[in-house]
C-alpha cells in the first residue's frame, strides 16, 4: 500500500503543483498570501509524505486514503488536462483564457479544486492514524497540520470565487448561464440527471 499511495502522491505533485509562470499570467491575489499557499502546499505533502513512511499495515484506513487520493488526483488530472493552455495555478489568472464547460467542466466549473479537496481528505485520513495516533508528540503534528491544512482550504474556496467573477467580468452571460446550471465544486442534481446541456468547448 505504502507503494500505491506513493504513486498517487507523485501523480498528484506532477499534475496539481504545477506552479511554472505563463504568458499573460496576473494575480488575483496578494503576492504574499500565493508564497502562504505554496509553504502550506509545502508542509502538507512533507507532512503527508512522512505519514506513508509509518504505514506498517493495510486495513481500512490505508484504503479510504488510497480511495480518497486517487480519485483526487484523478480529477486534478483530467480537469488540468481539459484546461490544457487554459491552466494556471490558484491565485492567478490567464488574461486570454478560454471558458471550458465540455468534459468534466460539464458537471462541475471547479473540478481541481475538487480533486485536491479530495485527495486531502484522503490524506488527513492517513495523517491522522499514521502519524497524529502513533506519535509521542501528536499536538504539534495537530497544530501544524490543522493551521496549514486551514489555510490552503480557504485560499482554493476564496480563490475559487474570485476567479468566478473574473470569468462572469470576461464572459458575461455565457458564464452566468453556465454558472447556473453547474455547480462550484459537486455537480448539481439537474447535472447528474440530464435536466440540462451544456455548451462545450
Amino acid at each position: 500500500m505504502f507503494w500505491l499511495l506513493l504513486c498517487v502522491l507523485i501523480l498528484f505533485v506532477v499534475f496539481g503543483m504545477d506552479i511554472r509562470k505563463k504568458k499573460g499570467m496576473t494575480p488575483i491575489t496578494n503576492k504574499q498570501y500565493v508564497i502562504g499557499m505554496k509553504v502550506s502546499c509545502l508542509i502538507l505533502l512533507l507532512l503527508y509524505l512522512n505519514s506513508l513512511f509509518n504505514i506498517n499495515e493495510t486495513g481500512l484506513v490505508e484504503w479510504a486514503a488510497f480511495f480518497l487520493t486517487a480519485t483526487g488526483t484523478l480529477f486534478v488530472a483530467v480537469a488540468k488536462l481539459r484546461l490544457s493552455d487554459s491552466f494556471s495555478w490558484t491565485g492567478h489568472f490567464l488574461k486570454d483564457t478560454k471558458l471550458i464547460t465540455g468534459g468534466i467542466y460539464q458537471y462541475v466549473r471547479n473540478p481541481l479544486y475538487t480533486g485536491v479537496f479530495l485527495f486531502e481528505a484522503g490524506a488527513v485520513t492517513n495523517f491522522i492514524f499514521n502519524s497524529v495516533v502513533v506519535s509521542e508528540y501528536p499536538l504539534p503534528l495537530l497544530i501544524a497540520g490543522g493551521i496549514t491544512l486551514s489555510y490552503a482550504v480557504a485560499f482554493n474556496v476564496i480563490m475559487a470565487r474570485k476567479e468566478a467573477d473574473k470569468l462572469e467580468q470576461q464572459f458575461g452571460d455565457e458564464y452566468r448561464r453556465y454558472k447556473q446550471n453547474t455547480g462550484a465544486f459537486f455537480p448539481k442534481l439537474s447535472v447528474i440527471t440530464g435536466g440540462h446541456k451544456n455548451v462545450t468547448s
